[in-house]
């Protein structure tokens, strides 16, 4: 984990870090949690669990964002956050860093997005062979 912005690689500090993981990765993980069960417990058409896949989503991306130290909404507005407090951004001046942010963001978030459908996927068929 980096102490200082460094463009492409690491664009948020410790309390953003921290913030990524508990809040919105396991938050997010028990909305999700919460929603499956409910969708199981009420025997619900197939396609109504693909809502599941938006906590999920929120949920893998907030931990791969805090694995690597990288927000991917700051990078596409141009900002970082390496301050002691969550939401306290600065701007990020060079055109080049935000081009390599923007570039590391778009990786960050398909890999997301890739493993969010997946996990989804599973559970979707994880709810067809309990029932």
């Amino acid at each position: 984990m980096a102490s200082e912005y460094k463009p492409g690689v690491c664009n948020i500090g410790k309390e953003e870090i921290n913030y990524r993981r508990k809040v919105v990765g396991y938050g997010s993980a028990v909305v999700g949690t919460a929603l499956y069960m409910m969708l199981a417990f009420f025997d619900v058409p197939i396609l109504l669990y693909l809502i599941v896949l938006v906590p999920v989503f929120i949920s893998v991306h907030g931990f791969n964002e805090s694995k690597h130290g990288f927000c991917t909404g700051y990078a596409r507005s141009g900002k970082y956050n390496m301050a002691s407090e969550v939401g306290f951004t600065q701007d990020v001046i060079s055109g080049a860093n935000r081009k390599k942010d923007r570039a590391y963001a778009s990786k960050l978030f398909n890999r997301s997005l890739k493993i969010s459908i997946v996990a989804t996927a599973v559970l979707i068929a994880l709810s067809r062979f309990l029932t």
